[in-house]
């Protein structure tokens, strides 16, 4: 998927932002891409998430497998990964990817 935010009144932000913060373009470009795969008779999905923008250089990444090992419990594992230049919307989260595992149990 491919979309862009703009901003509204880029001139006026220009004119008032602060002395040392970084120019932010007029269009955020943004490419996202989602992948679904069910196996083990639907009871394994493996998933994976990623949005990138090309203009800012920052990226998102977050892989995902859940295993469904009753009715009743799951268990996921997964990460989220960031990256880019600091001071982007995504890239300023570099330094906190990490790792998650969830049990879910409903009744």
């Amino acid at each position: 998927q491919y979309s862009v935010q703009v901003m509204e009144d880029h001139a006026e932000y220009l004119r008032t932002r602060a002395p040392g913060m970084p120019e932010r373009p007029a269009a955020r470009h943004v490419l996202t891409l989602r992948l679904t795969r069910l196996l083990w008779h639907q009871t394994l999905r493996l998933g994976l998430f990623a949005l990138g923008s090309p203009n800012d250089g920052d990226w998102y990444v977050s892989p995902e497998a859940r295993y469904q090992v009753t009715d009743a419990l799951s268990v996921t594992a997964g990460l989220n990964l960031f990256g880019g230049p600091r001071r982007t919307e995504f890239g300023q989260f570099g330094e906190n990817s990490n790792l998650y595992a969830v049990v879910r149990y409903a009744f």
